[in-house]
């Protein structure tokens, strides 16, 4: 059970053009659970292990590692959420265009 909520980017395609995120729409954000910088490394043992699936299989997801910096902006929490990794993962219907598969 996880304290930090699922967050997920949600872009305008037309505002991404030209940009590293070109053609995205929506991506999953992956953050660590808990604010302790203990579990800062669960985050890049499983970006690690996508990574590493990734190259080994035809189908596994791309991912992207990123440096955050996330803040409370609605004062709930009364605190600033240190900096961390995150890792972005493909969507699962540009992974299926990839591997010319299809969902179902």
């Amino acid at each position: 059970m996880c304290r930090f909520p699922p967050l997920r980017l949600n872009f305008n395609k037309t505002d991404t053009v030209g940009t590293l995120f070109d053609g995205q729409d929506k991506l999953k954000l992956v953050t660590r659970c808990i604010k302790e910088d203990r579990y800062e490394k669960d985050v890049l043992e499983e970006y690690a292990a996508y990574r590493i699936f990734f190259l080994l299989s035809d189908v596994g997801y791309r991912v992207r590692l990123v440096h955050l910096t996330l803040n409370d902006t609605d004062g709930r929490l009364n605190k600033v959420f240190r900096q961390s990794y995150g890792f972005l993962i493909e969507p699962v219907d540009h992974l299926a265009t990839r591997v010319n598969g299809s969902l179902s």
